[in-house]
């Protein structure tokens, strides 16, 4: 079984974050995720998995029995936007990774087997970042972008790679009004 431990966790009234690690010695690899809600408004989900040698990997999100045949995902040179049922997630995309919907499955109770999809996104290296916004609301607006933090050139060629520091900026429109976050995450840190 891999090592697991409780690497952070903090509240306040605005943010909860959890940071948990996996070590795997069957596949050299350390996976890190780190779950933040913002204002109880949405969540931000980080995973950065580190090994020695390359690996592929693939983030999946399971979507619910409810989201088959209704779940649409745009992806362009920036983001990947999954809608379905009661749930939007936006991932910004880095340089080779690649979103797509899978077919799936979801047991509601033992012996019985649903189809449902999963959005999966595909990367290959041995240092690889992937970023994901959630909310559970149809009727809002959102966009996730990478901005490069700490550089002045516009070469935004390295995102996620060690090359340049990025933050999520992280636009929200609903009926309350229209907001922007700028999230910045630093990795690799203990």
């Amino acid at each position: 079984a891999p090592a697991t431990r409780s690497v952070e966790g903090a509240t306040s009234p605005v943010l909860d974050l959890l940071h948990g690690r996996c070590e795997s010695e069957a596949y050299y690899m350390t996976h890190d995720r780190s779950m933040v809600l913002v204002d109880g408004i949405y969540w931000i989900v980080s995973d950065w998995l580190r090994a020695p040698q390359a690996h592929d990997v693939a983030l999946n999100f399971q979507l619910s029995a409810q989201a088959q045949g209704a779940t649409e995902l745009v992806v362009d040179l920036h983001e990947a936007r999954l809608v379905s049922p009661g749930l939007q997630i936006v991932q910004p995309l880095r340089s080779g990774q690649h979103a797509g919907v899978e077919g799936g499955w979801v047991s509601p109770s033992y012996g019985l087997k649903d189809a449902a999809p999963r959005c999966c996104t595909r990367a290959r290296g041995s240092a690889v970042d992937f970023d994901s916004v959630l909310v559970a609301d149809n009727n809002v607006k959102l966009h996730a972008r990478l901005e490069p933090v700490g550089t002045h050139s516009g070469d935004r060629s390295d995102e996620g790679s060690g090359g340049v520091a990025c933050a999520i900026a992280i636009g929200l429109q609903r009926a309350q009004g229209a907001f922007d976050d700028l999230w910045f995450h630093a990795r690799d840190t203990p």
